[in-house]
């Protein structure tokens, strides 16, 4: 059972989702007051997803391919789109994770690498393994396992009620 507290939250993080003005104060008439660090972080979270968006601007098409992978469904956000793709080295399912048009910034294709490469050193049962990464049309990509369970986009469409903490994370990963 939800109360008006999460009600409030996920309305928030619905809000935002859909790209429409969140009403911070009616969120927050609606939420206890010593709960009022939980709204601040969210508010922030926006602002900065806002301000991350206004930087970058909307992705260029997805291209069919990049290098070997054969994109299969693009799911574009942020500055990054991922998408599911076919490996036609590996002969398997993966998710293709690209960077914005990098207008040949060699700084920036080099720290994007770098991350890559560091991402790679990371193996833990909670993180899809690295499988690759590269630069080719002018974007850093990477790709990854694929881990089956529904997208956040088909957990929220199944109308099943979210937890607060999960509408946090769900607002924090968009």
């Amino acid at each position: 059972m939800t109360t008006d507290r999460d009600d409030a939250l996920i309305e928030a993080a619905f809000a935002f989702a859909d790209g429409t003005a969140v009403p911070w104060e009616n969120v927050r008439a609606r939420v206890a007051a010593e709960d009022g660090h939980v709204v601040e972080a969210l508010e922030t979270i926006c602002q900065l997803t806002e301000i991350r968006r206004a930087r970058h601007g909307d992705l260029e098409t997805v291209p069919e391919r990049w290098g070997h992978l054969t994109i299969l469904n693009p799911l574009p956000g942020g500055d990054v789109s991922r998408s599911v793709a076919r490996d036609d080295t590996l002969g398997r399912e993966v998710v293709l994770t690209l960077s914005a048009p990098l207008d040949g910034d060699a700084v920036r294709t080099e720290h994007l690498l770098t991350q890559a490469r560091a991402r790679t050193g990371l193996i833990h049962p909670n993180l899809a393994r690295l499988y690759g990464a590269d630069y080719l049309n002018d974007r850093v990509g990477y790709w990854a396992e694929r881990v089956p369970g529904p997208t956040i986009e088909e957990l929220l469409m199944s109308g099943q009620r979210l937890s607060t903490t999960d509408a946090c994370e769900v607002a924090a990963t968009l």
